[in-house]
């Protein structure tokens, strides 16, 4: 039997050492940041018919000089087009030239009308005000899970349960910076979605301790009693893990199949998310828990 609180010191520091690199890239190379928080325009186009992501960056590029930074697949088959530039440097805005060299473009090559084309700018304000409002969410919905897990539990396992959402968020914010995945609208709805899931996995450990201090004796040693804790959950969050991964994991490569960029930036840090949830969950809360109590005392 796996003795997990007494070997923690080796889970947590394969976890520093992953943050410790992810906040290497983040001061390096930063994030990659979408066109809602860069600015730029957004084209849509009814092709109504079958394309290739790369025949459309390629006719882009030869356009106007300028690579999109995401061309993705829309329409019930998949037959329209969205385009997303963001402006290069200081332009803050496409010139009108440029619009009609890549609406001519589009025309020319797909044998579209001029409706069938919509061409829309972004701007970085709104999608800045929208980071800082959801930074703000996520940091109230941390304080109120702190609340809710002191009341119900005691406070050092709301303390444990937070240093463990902090462990799953910074995961991820590497995960972005690391392989530069666009920071985009569907960042923040992945981030809810992990602290949702890492915080249930953790209270499920900590109920089980709670109920074990209750039947425990003058002779129970602390680290036992939470070693076997966590091993009592185990199965229940490696089931409910790999359901839940198999389930993202599908929509993450039909995404993929399909050509459906927006799918595949939602749900590959899910999966980064999930795996962090439980790695969290099982090796960091309740180990980080029992060391603050003095988990060799009895």
């Amino acid at each position: 039997m796996i003795n997990i609180v007494e070997k923690k010191k080796i889970f947590f520091i394969i976890s520093i050492v992953l943050i410790v690199i992810g906040i290497a890239s983040m001061i390096i190379q930063g994030f990659a940041m979408d066109i809602e928080f860069q600015g730029g325009i957004n084209v849509t186009a009814a092709l109504g018919q079958k394309f290739e992501n790369n025949d459309i960056e390629a006719l882009v590029k030869d356009a106007i000089g300028i690579t999109p930074s995401s061309v993705q697949k829309s329409g019930e088959n998949g037959e329209d087009v969205v385009i997303k530039i963001m402006y290069q440097g200081k332009t803050k805005e496409l010139a009108s030239a440029d619009r009609e060299k890549l609406t001519d473009a589009l025309i020319e090559k797909y044998g579209i009308e001029a409706d069938a084309i919509s061409i829309s700018n972004v701007s970085a304000t709104v999608g800045k005000e929208m980071l800082q409002k959801s930074f703000l969410l996520c940091l109230i919905t941390v304080i109120l899970m702190l609340v809710y897990i002191t009341i119900r539990f005691e406070l050092m396992s709301g303390v444990s349960a937070v240093v463990a959402l902090i462990h799953d968020i910074l995961i991820m914010l590497s995960f972005y910076s690391l392989f530069q995945i666009p920071v985009n609208s569907s960042f923040v709805a992945a981030i809810l979605t992990i602290l949702g899931y890492s915080i249930n996995a953790s209270i499920m450990v900590f109920d089980r301790i709670r109920e074990r201090r209750r039947l425990a004796t003058k002779k129970t040693v602390l680290n036992h009693l939470v070693n076997e804790s966590i091993l009592s959950t185990m199965g229940r969050s490696i089931n409910t893990t790999i359901t839940t991964l198999l389930t993202v994991a599908l929509l993450c490569v039909f995404g993929s199949m399909m050509g459906i960029t927006s799918l595949v930036e939602f749900t590959l840090p899910i999966i980064i998310g999930v795996l962090a949830g439980f790695y969290s969950s099982v090796f960091i809360a309740g180990p980080f828990w029992a060391m603050c109590k003095g988990g060799k005392n009895k």
